[in-house]
């Protein structure tokens, strides 16, 4: 449970501070924020936050006979978006592009439907890569341009975009995506830095930590060796490491340019 306190006056308990006035932002049963007052377009949520905060506003839809509770369209588009950003990080299909362009085209000329839409997508760090994926559906797959944020959005970027989903995309294929430990390991490093990337990519790989949760802090000791081990593979089966790296660097910077 999240709850933000307006107007609060804090008294710190360092000698010397006088007693201000700001917000306290409490996570759960953690104090996760003190201090001056943030304007809203710098206050950025986790998307765990917004389907939480969305559990309390679900309304209610009935298909053949069958009633349903479900999110409202603004967190629906939040929850696409977020599955194509999920998928640009192992392949990329275009049937996630046309549901995006199939989402969007009903609200072509909904300006209201438009606003809270991209207000939420704000708020979950994803307007950029909104504009360049829309812009990309306007120009190749014929969505009308309606869409105000798709406009600054740069078209050699949304070239890219569309290229990536040629490069890596599956098209009925069961896996094409070839795993590169040195492609992985540079691009994670450049977007989430060495520990986080050794630790979460331990957690998915290491199957007693799973079981035991005595063993998940050591999770990137375990990763690390894993890295070793798949590096020193790599090299002796020929691979260019070097043009890994590469290319591992050209993702994170392509990932810079849409914003996630």
């Amino acid at each position: 449970m999240n709850t933000r306190l307006y107007n609060a006056r804090i008294l710190s308990m360092v000698n010397g501070c006088d007693i201000t006035e700001g917000e306290v932002w409490i996570t759960d049963d953690t104090i996760s924020f003190v201090g001056k007052p943030l304007k809203e377009a710098d206050i950025k949520f986790d998307i765990e936050d917004i389907l939480n905060a969305g559990m309390e506003n679900l309304t209610t839809h009935e298909l053949n006979g069958h009633r349903f509770p479900t999110f409202s369209e603004e967190i629906n588009g939040l929850i696409l978006l977020d599955h194509i950003r999920h998928h640009l990080y192992g392949g990329l299909g275009i049937r996630q592009i046309i549901d995006w362009a199939m989402f969007l085209k009903d609200k072509a000329d909904n300006k209201d439907a438009q606003e809270k839409l991209l207000y939420i997508l704000r708020n979950a760090n994803l307007e950029k890569f909104c504009g360049v994926l829309t812009k990309m559906c306007v120009f190749y797959l014929g969505l009308p341009d309606s869409f105000p944020w798709c406009r600054d959005a740069d078209g050699d970027t949304a070239r890219q975009l569309l290229d990536t989903v040629f490069e890596k995309g599956n098209f009925g294929r069961k896996d094409p995506y070839v795993y590169k430990p040195m492609e992985s390991l540079t691009q994670g490093v450049r977007e989430k830095g060495l520990f986080c990337t050794l630790q979460t990519a331990g957690l998915a790989n290491w199957e007693a930590c799973q079981k035991h949760k005595f063993l998940r802090p050591f999770a990137w000791i375990y990763q690390t060796f894993r890295y070793i081990a798949r590096g020193l593979s790599a090299l002796f089966h020929g691979e260019n490491l070097k043009e890994d790296i590469k290319k591992g660097n050209e993702d994170a910077d392509f990932h810079e340019k849409l914003g996630i």
